[in-house]
């Protein structure tokens, strides 16, 4: 039997949320911490107990019993978990943007690493938590850390980050078979998707199947989304209103919250693809705050520069994903 490399020393689990803990393999499984102790046995492959919700604290243990394994997991907080997730703007280094300045010590900020599928980041899951420091704070995601570390300086909480990004992915890739079998119509030619030179995008639910089942069904904070700039072609962009959507409840379903935050960062304006194509991935993304319940949107095009896909200026973008998480939290039942 196995514990899920999501449990770690260092580990942060979302407050106020059940608390699942699961792994791989089949027998018996105690879990004790926080005054709370649950035991099963299970005859499938996989295994999950939980735990009721707890509120803010730590540092805490946590003991798993695995058969006639145990495990001690150290330095275990309750704070707030987030997921983060998209293409390359969600996975852009904080070294990426030039802000040495903003590089810090903050053991209450941690980020757990789910393996790219095009492999290249310096952290994985089996690095487990790794907390931000001069040392490692380069290589999180820009967004992620000052949105993390804004987060943890306000509410002096704990803050988790958990990164599922991949360079210019389509969102097919996020989403899960089933969303295709059920809508024929989302099954676009090659010849009409806006990129298909990278592998991943030929494999519509890879990142979904690869990534996100990895670590379900963890219970998060709430999920921020940047991505839509590999899906701009005249075909795409006419259902990625609709992709958006399937997302959002695909990814609820599957991490089992209906009422799972989530914020949407707009793409911004690019003057190269100035196109009307472009021009519906961003209504599209503006508007589903408006249509779905416990949705933001953060809007960019007015902090970012027009001439780059990278924008460099990602701190007020990080800004206002705070601003719209905490207004989400407070909302959330």
């Amino acid at each position: 039997m196995h514990l899920n490399p999501m449990f770690s020393d260092g580990l942060v689990l979302q407050a106020n949320q059940p608390v699942r803990i699961f792994g791989e393999g089949g027998g018996t499984v105690r879990v004790e911490f926080c005054g709370q102790t649950v035991q099963n046995t299970f005859c499938g492959t996989k295994w999950m107990v939980e735990l009721e919700p707890l509120d803010y604290g730590g540092p805490y243990e946590m003991k798993v019993t695995l058969g006639n394994r145990q495990s001690l997991l150290n330095d275990v907080y309750i704070g707030d978990v987030y997921l983060i997730a998209g293409q390359s703007n969600m996975q852009w280094k904080l070294s990426e943007i030039g802000a040495p300045e903003e590089y810090a010590d903050n053991p209450l900020l941690r980020l757990f690493s789910t393996t790219r599928v095009q492999g290249g980041e310096r952290f994985d899951p089996v690095d487990g938590w790794v907390r931000a420091s001069t040392d490692t704070a380069g290589d999180f995601s820009a967004i992620g850390y000052l949105c993390g570390q804004r987060l943890q300086r306000e509410t002096g909480h704990a803050i988790g980050l958990v990164s599922l990004y991949q360079g210019a992915a389509a969102i097919q890739c996020f989403l899960p078979s089933y969303v295709f079998e059920q809508n024929p119509r989302f099954v676009i030619p090659a010849e009409e998707r806006f990129d298909m030179t990278y592998p991943w995008n030929a494999h519509p639910s890879i990142l979904f199947d690869f990534a996100l089942t990895r670590i379900s069904p963890f219970s998060f904070g709430g999920v921020v989304w940047y991505q839509g700039e590999s899906n701009c072609s005249e075909a795409e962009s006419r259902i990625y209103h609709d992709l958006l959507h399937w997302l959002i409840t695909s990814w609820r379903k599957e991490l089992c919250s209906d009422t799972l935050p989530f914020v949407v960062i707009q793409i911004h304006d690019y003057l190269p693809r100035d196109t009307e194509n472009w021009h519906m991935i961003q209504k599209a993304q503006e508007n589903i705050a408006n249509e779905e319940e416990l949705v933001e949107t953060v809007i960019t095009k007015d902090v970012c520069e027009t001439n780059l896909i990278h924008p460099l200026h990602k701190k007020e973008i990080a800004n206002r994903v705070a601003q719209a998480l905490t207004k989400l939290m407070n909302r959330r039942p």
